[in-house]
């Protein structure tokens, strides 16, 4: 009868025991789940901000292309009148030249009338 108490004690003890090694193991795998989830969380965090990060570095590209865009379509008017005013300032040039030749061609000719 004692040796069967005796069994008896050392079986409930190993069923203790091992309810206790269940309970430590469950207690291991909820606190993996909850740093596994931390973990997920963070790195979707991260992967948040870094999109914000993109979309706002996309935008002021896409800014800088414009104004780019913009003040190129600038110079190139500037550009144009530039050419139209340099076409213009030359025939007036050549004109100019030209007039002063003849003025000077006429003043040779009125000169020996000028003298007698």
């Amino acid at each position: 009868e004692r040796l069967a108490e005796e069994n008896k004690r050392a079986e409930e003890q190993r069923v203790a025991h091992e309810a206790q090694e269940r309970e430590a193991e469950a207690q291991r795998e909820r606190e993996a789940s909850e740093r596994a989830e931390e973990q997920r969380k963070r790195t979707e965090e991260r992967s948040k901000k870094i999109d914000e990060l993109v979309q706002h570095f996309d935008d002021k590209v896409s800014e800088v292309l414009h104004a780019l865009a913009s003040s190129s379509t600038e110079l190139e008017a500037t550009a144009n009148q530039m050419v139209v005013i340099s076409d213009s300032t030359k025939t007036r040039s050549s004109d100019v030249a030209s007039a002063s030749e003849q003025t000077s061609n006429t003043f040779k000719l009125l000169l020996p009338l000028l003298r007698s």
